[in-house]
């Protein structure tokens, strides 16, 4: 199975606002149009750290992992 994921930055408010508060990766099974999945990870995790995730989580044997722009 296919997985696509994005990276999310979410800033700081006012007056730190040139700052990233944190970052996390969304999951979507297609590409185009990105329809989220309700899973949410740390997007310092390595690529084989979200593919076992995601095998836990959704119950497949195999999953590979592909970042969306």
């Amino acid at each position: 199975m296919k997985i696509y994921y994005k990276v999310i930055e979410v800033w700081c408010k006012y007056p730190f606002q040139d700052t990233i508060d944190h970052r996390y990766c969304i999951f979507s099974f297609t590409r185009k149009p990105f329809k989220n999945i309700e899973l949410k990870i740390d997007s310092n995790t390595s690529i084989k750290d979200k593919e076992e995730f995601l095998k836990e989580r959704l119950g497949f044997k195999k999953v590979t992992v592909e970042k969306i722009k």
